[in-house]
């Protein structure tokens, strides 16, 4: 009586149209859970950051980067939100988050931001790299992998602690 129960009544009845309903409900519902629901094509990124002169910015341990998108919302109500890379102490970054785990950054032109600062903390980046409207970094998400070049704080800057206000 495998598939089969007995009811109270006394009638058979069979589980096999209950099973194969549950089934396809199953396969149809892991093939729409695995689309995106962004509205927006995403491309690799990957890159080094490093002074203008080539030199190895002194990271200690892990730092955030952010990527801005420049693109206009996409039928004037998807706005694209910040990409982010977490960028290793050896200056380079493998992957960017967007929508979902690693799955890159939004096609068209971004703005970086990014900001570090030692352990007493001291600037390593100039400000300006941290705010939407001063960070010259702006690259082309077609041009992965990015070799992002800073130029190194003044000793002034340096003793700068404050950040100025950015997207972080």
């Amino acid at each position: 009586m495998q598939g089969r129960v007995l009811h109270r009544s006394g009638n058979i009845h069979s589980f096999r149209p209950l099973r194969a309903l549950l089934t396809a409900s199953l396969l149809l519902s892991m093939l729409v859970g695995c689309g995106s629901s962004s509205p927006f094509e995403y491309v690799p990124a990957t890159g080094k950051v490093t002074y203008e002169d080539g030199s190895a910015i002194p990271f200690s341990g892990t730092t955030r980067m952010l990527f801005a998108s420049q693109s206009p919302p996409i039928d004037g109500k998807y706005y694209q939100k910040p990409a982010v890379a977490y960028v290793d102490a050896d200056g380079t970054f493998e992957s960017a988050t967007s929508h979902k785990y690693k799955d890159g950054i939004a096609v068209g032109k971004h703005k970086i931001l990014i900001s570090a600062s030692d352990a007493q903390g001291k600037l390593l980046i100039p400000s300006e790299y941290g705010n939407i409207d001063t960070t010259p970094l702006e690259i082309d998400a077609e041009e992965s992998p990015f070799e992002l070049k800073i130029r190194k704080p003044t000793a002034e800057e340096r003793k700068n602690t404050k950040v100025e206000k950015s997207l972080y």
